[in-house]
C-alpha cells in the first residue's frame, strides 16, 4: 500500500547542532561520611592485616595467583561519586570489580596490602580521608563464597561437570599466568578442564571434569575462582494436556509469492516438516536434537502463534503471516513420551553462537521461549543472559524470551498475598539486558486472576539492579480453580496439526517476537534496535486501566501489552509522535529549547494533554562489575522554563529522592529502557518547552559516545484537537525531519 494511505506518520526528527551543548566542568571536595578516627583507621587497617594473614601460606605456596577481597561500602556512599580509587589503586589492592550494589572486588597481594595498610594509617590526604569514611568492612574472598548462592544440583554420578569462573585482574599476563596455575590446581584433585567457553568478552567458563565431588571444596580454595557451579539446563515447559478443537473455519494458510515477509528465529524444539499448517511456512531447520529424543510439540504451537497470528482466534489481518527459521535444539523431557535428553547452557550457547550469525542478515527476531529453574539474582545478572547480551549486540539482533512459568503451590492469586512467598522471580535468561522478555496476562475472567491481569503463572521481576522485567506481556493463557483446577488456555497447533489449548509465558512470548519481527519488516527502511525496540514498548499499556503501567504492579506487567501494529507505527489526528535518534557525547549534552508543544492543548494560560515518553538506549555492558553491569546512564527530562530562566520537570513530573540505591529502585536510574507518562488534567502554566538529554559513567568507566532512541507523543485525551497538524507546522517551521514511512504490502525481489 502507498506510503499516502497513511495520513498521519511519526516525524523522524533530526538534532540540530544548536541543540548539542557543551558540559561544564564540576568538581569540589569528596564528600565524608563520618569522622575518620585513630580508631577507624586501626580498626581497617588490622581487617587488612588479617587478610595478608590468613591468605599468608597461599602466597608464599604460589607467587603467581593474585588473592581477592571484598570491601563492603556503607549504602549512602555508594555513588560513583563516593567511589574510593584513591585508596584502593594499583600501588595498593585495585579495584577489579563489583559484587552486589554496596560490595567491591580487590585484586590483593603481599605487596599491596602492605602498602594499602599504610596509607589507611598514615595518609592525612583529604581523598583518601573521605575513601575510608565511606567503607564498613574489608574481608577476604573465601572458597565458601565462590561456592555460596551457586546451584550444584546438576552435579552428579552421570554428569561429573562443574562450572568454574574466574576473576579477572588487570594485568592479562597475570591472568594467562592463572589460567595455567588453575590447570595444575585441578590436576592435583583429580579434574581436569574439558572445555574453555567464551561466554562473552569478560566470562570464560571452564568445563571442569570432578571424578571426586569430596574435592569440591578443594577445588574451590585457588585465589582466582570466582564462582563454581554447575551447569544449568535449559527446557521448553513441559506442555499440558489440552483438548482438540474444530479445524473446520482454519484453512492452510499459505505463503504468498508476490509478498514478502518478516522473519524470526524460533529456538525450540522444532517443527515436523510434514506439519500440514507450519511446514509451508519453515525456510530452514537447524538440528541439534537426536531424532529418538525429538517432541515437536512446544515448537510447533510456538511457531503456529507467531506464523499464524490472528488466525487462530478466527480474525484476518493484512499482517498475518512471518516466516521461520527452525532451531530444534531443545529435546524431550517427557518420559511418557519417549527418550529424555537435555539442553545444557553451555550448549545453547554453542548453537546460538552458530546459528545467530549464519543468518543474522535476515533474521532480526529470536524466539526464545525457554528457561531454567535457577530463579535470577537480585543483584548480579546469570552467565547466559551476559552471553545473550553479547550474542545480541555483536549480530544486531533481539532475543525475546520468556518470562518464565510458576508452577508451585500454593496458587497465586490476584491480588496477590503479601503474607505469601511464592518464589515466583523470573528464571534465567529473563535477565538478560538486551533481550525483551515477556510475561503473561490472562484473556478472560477465572475466580484466580480477572481479564488482563497478571496470570497466575507468569513470573514477576524486577530483574538484576531492578531492570525492568518483564519488559512486555501478552496474552499466555489462564488458570480456574473452581470447583477444580482447570488450565484455561489460548490456541494454536500441536505436532500433528491439530488445533490444541495451552498456557504458559512460553505461549505469550511468541505474540510479542511477530510483533517485533513485523515492526522491522513494514517499516520503509529497516530500523536500528533501539527504535525497533522503543516502537514496541512506546505503544504498551496495562490493558486494565487502558493507560500507562502501575508502577506497584510494574513487576509482574513491565511496561505493559503493545499495541497492533497499524497503531505503533501510526498517529492520529489527535496525537503526535515525534522520534529523536541521535548519539550523546561524553563532552556534551543535548538541550531542544524549542520543544513543539501543541498550541491546540494551550487554554489560556494553561497547558493540558497527555504526554508518552520512552526512552532506549543501549549501554556498555561489563559482568565483572556484578550490579553495575550497565556502564552508562541516560536521562530524559521534558519540562517548561519560566521568563526567570527556572526549569520545572513535567515528565517526569520530579526527581526520586535519597541515595543511589533508591535512585536506581524508583527512578529507572542506569537502566537502559525508561518509560514516563503523564496526564495534565489539571493544566499546568504556559511557558516554553524544553526537552534535555544528558550522558553519565560509572565510576573508572571510559565514556564512550552513546546511541539512543527517544519518542515522545502527545495527545488530547479527548481526541478532539487537532494535535498531528500543529505539531507538524511547527516541526515544518523549525526543524529538520522526515517521515516514518510504514509498507503493508512489500513485494518480493
Amino acid at each position: 500500500m502507498n506510503k499516502d494511505s497513511f495520513p498521519y506518520p511519526i516525524k523522524l526528527v533530526k538534532i540540530r547542532d544548536s541543540d548539542v551543548k557543551p558540559n561544564q566542568g564540576n568538581g569540589g571536595d569528596a564528600k565524608v561520611f563520618g569522622k575518620v578516627t585513630p580508631e577507624l583507621r586501626k580498626n581497617f587497617a588490622a581487617q587488612v592485616n588479617n587478610i595478608n594473614e590468613l591468605f599468608k601460606d597461599r602466597f608464599k605456596n604460589n607467587t603467581v595467583v593474585p588473592a581477592v577481597a571484598k570491601v563492603k561500602m556503607k549504602n549512602e556512599a555508594i555513588a560513583k561519586s563516593h567511589r574510593p580509587t584513591n585508596l584502593f589503586s594499583k600501588k595498593t589492592c585495585p579495584i577489579i570489580g563489583v559484587g552486589n550494589s554496596n560490595e567491591l572486588y580487590l585484586e590483593v597481594t603481599p605487596t599491596g596490602l602492605k602498602n594499602l595498610e599504610e596509607r589507611i594509617v598514615n595518609s592525612n590526604a583529604k581523598a583518601v580521608k573521605a575513601n575510608i569514611s565511606t567503607l564498613s568492612k574489608i574481608e577476604p574472598f573465601l572458597p565458601e563464597d565462590a561456592i555460596k548462592n551457586t546451584n550444584l544440583s546438576n552435579y552428579s554420578d552421570n554428569n561429573k561437570y562443574v562450572k568454574v569462573k574466574l576473576f579477572k585482574f588487570l594485568d592479562e599476563k597475570v591472568n594467562a599466568a592463572v589460567e595455567e596455575e588453575l590447570k595444575k590446581h585441578l590436576e592435583s584433585n583429580k579434574a581436569k578442564i574439558e572445555k574453555k567457553i567464551n561466554y562473552s568478552d569478560n566470562i570464560s567458563v571452564y568445563k571442569v571434569l570432578v571424578d571426586d565431588d569430596s574435592l569440591i571444596e578443594n577445588i574451590a580454595d585457588f585465589g582466582a575462582i570466582k564462582s563454581l557451579s554447575s551447569f544449568p539446563v535449559l527446557t521448553a515447559y513441559r506442555p499440558s494436556q489440552a483438548a482438540a478443537q474444530e479445524l473446520e473455519n482454519l484453512p492452510v494458510f499459505l505463503p504468498s509469492d508476490e509478498k514478502s515477509y518478516p522473519y524470526v528465529g524460533v529456538v525450540d524444539s522444532g517443527v515436523s516438516s510434514e506439519h500440514p499448517y507450519l511446514s509451508p511456512w519453515v525456510e530452514h531447520t537447524e538440528e541439534y536434537v537426536l531424532p529418538e529424543e525429538k517432541n515437536h510439540f512446544h515448537g510447533s504451537f510456538v511457531s503456529g502463534i507467531i506464523s499464524y497470528g490472528d488466525r487462530l482466534n478466527g480474525k484476518l489481518s493484512p499482517y498475518d503471516g512471518v516466516k521461520i527459521i527452525d532451531v530444534c535444539v531443545i529435546p524431550n523431557i517427557d518420559e511418557d513420551y519417549g527418550p529424555v535428553g537435555a539442553l545444557s547452557e553451555d550448549e545453547l550457547v554453542e548453537v546460538l553462537n552458530e546459528v545467530v550469525p549464519r543468518y543474522s542478515g535476515k533474521v532480526k527476531v529470536w524466539n526464545l521461549s525457554l528457561g531454567s529453574s535457577d530463579m535470577c539474582d537480585e543483584e548480579s545478572f546469570s552467565d547466559l543472559a551476559v552471553s545473550l547480551d553479547q550474542i545480541q549486540d555483536e549480530n544486531d539482533v533481539i532475543f525475546v524470551i520468556s518470562a518464565g512459568n510458576y508452577d508451585s503451590f500454593p496458587i497465586r492469586s490476584w491480588p496477590v498475598s503479601p503474607e505469601l512467598d511464592y518464589e515466583d522471580r523470573i528464571t534465567s535468561p529473563a535477565d538478560s539486558v538486551r533481550a525483551v522478555t515477556v510475561g503473561s496476562i490472562s484473556h478472560l475472567d477465572t475466580k484466580l486472576c480477572k481479564k488482563y491481569y497478571p496470570s497466575p503463572f507468569s513470573r514477576k521481576g524486577p530483574g538484576p539492579s531492578y531492570i525492568t522485567k518483564p519488559d512486555l506481556v501478552d496474552f499466555g493463557g489462564s488458570i480456574e480453580n473452581f470447583p477444580e483446577l482447570v488450565k484455561k488456555g489460548i490456541s494454536s497447533f500441536d505436532e500433528d496439526g491439530n488445533l490444541i489449548e495451552d498456557i504458559g509465558t512460553s505461549f505469550s512470548t511468541p505474540r510479542i517476537s511477530a510483533l517485533l519481527s513485523k515492526i522491522y519488516h513494514y517499516l520503509g527502511h529497516q530500523p536500528s534496535v533501539n527504535l525497533a525496540k522503543a516502537l514496541l514498548i512506546h505503544s504498551s499499556i496495562d490493558m486494565r486501566t487502558n493507560s500507562r503501567f502501575v508502577r506497584k504492579d510494574k513487576e509482574y506487567l513491565g511496561f505493559g501489552k503493545p499495541d497492533d501494529i497499524d497503531r505503533i507505527l501510526n498517529c492520529t489526528k489527535s496525537s503526535s509522535t515525534v522520534v529523536f535518534e541521535g548519539t550523546l557525547y561524553p563532552s556534551s549534552y543535548i538541550e531542544i529549547t524549542d520543544f513543539p508543544f501543541p498550541e491546540v492543548l494551550v487554554e489560556g494560560d494553561k497547558c493540558y494533554g497527555e504526554i508518552y515518553v520512552t526512552l532506549v538506549y543501549n549501554p556498555p555492558l561489563d559482568s565483572n562489575y556484578g550490579f553495575e553491569y550497565c556502564r552508562s546512564n541516560i536521562e530524559v527530562t521534558l519540562g517548561t522554563t519560566k521568563d526567570n530562566g527556572k526549569y520545572s520537570g513535567q515528565v517526569p513530573l520530579d526527581k526520586i529522592g535519597g541515595f543511589e540505591k533508591e535512585l536506581i529502585a524508583n527512578g529507572m536510574k542506569w537502566s537502559p529502557v525508561k518509560v514516563y507518562h503523564r496526564k495534565i488534567s489539571k493544566g499546568i502554566e504556559n511557558n516554553p518547552w524544553k526537552l534535555r538529554l544528558d550522558l553519565q559513567g560509572r565510576s573508572g568507566e571510559v565514556l564512550e559516545p552513546q546511541d539512543f532512541t527517544l519518542i515522545v507523543t502527545i495527545r488530547d485525551p479527548e481526541n478532539e484537537k487537532q494535535v498531528y497538524a500543529d505539531v507538524a507546522q511547527q516541526l515544518e517551521q523549525r526543524f529538520m525531519y522526515e517521515n516514518l514511512v510504514v509498507n503493508k504490502v512489500r513485494t518480493s525481489i
